[in-house]
C-alpha cells in the first residue's frame, strides 16, 4: 500500500498526473500483479486535491522468487519513486494478520482460577508465551 501527498495547494490534476507517472513504474516491478490508484483520498491524510493512495497487489507467493519477497519489492519501489520528489510517497505493508499491525497489537490477559501464588501464575505465563513464540 502507499500514501501519496503532494504539497498543499497542488491541484487534483497535478496529483493525478503524478500518480499517472509513478503507476507504470510500480507495474514494471517484478512480482507486482496490479496497482489500483485513487486520487483525492489518502489513508493517512483524509481527502483533498493534493492526496492519493495506491494499493499494490502482488503475484501469488508460488509465482515469486526470493528477490520478489514483499519487503524487497517495497524497498525497490521506494528507491524508484525517490527519483520523483514532487510528492511524499510512503509505502507500507499491511499486517499479515488483520488487527495485529504495528499499532494494533493483541490484548491477552491471564487469569488464575486455581491459585493466587504469583510464582505459579508467572510459570503459567512463561509456558503460554513459550508456546506462542514457538
Amino acid at each position: 500500500m502507499s500514501n501519496i501527498q503532494l504539497p498543499e495547494g497542488a491541484s487534483r490534476e497535478r496529483t493525478q498526473a503524478y500518480i499517472d507517472k509513478i503507476t507504470p513504474l510500480i507495474m514494471k516491478e517484478p512480482g507486482v500483479s496490479e496497482v489500483m490508484a485513487i486520487t483525492g483520498v489518502s489513508m493517512i491524510g483524509g481527502t483533498g486535491e493534493n492526496v492519493g493512495m495506491a494499493i499494490v497487489v502482488l503475484k501469488p507467493w508460488n509465482e515469486r522468487s526470493k528477490e520478489e519477497y514483499s519487503t524487497n519489492i517495497l524497498n525497490r519501489l521506494r528507491a524508484k519513486i525517490a527519483a520523483f520528489p514532487d510528492a511524499d510517497v510512503q509505502f507500507f505493508e499491511p499486517p499479515a494478520i488483520m488487527g495485529l499491525g504495528m499499532s494494533g497489537g493483541m490484548d491477552f490477559r491471564l487469569q488464575s482460577l486455581d491459585t493466587d501464588n504469583p510464582q505459579a501464575i508467572e510459570q503459567a505465563l512463561m509456558s503460554v508465551l513459550g508456546r506462542i513464540n514457538a
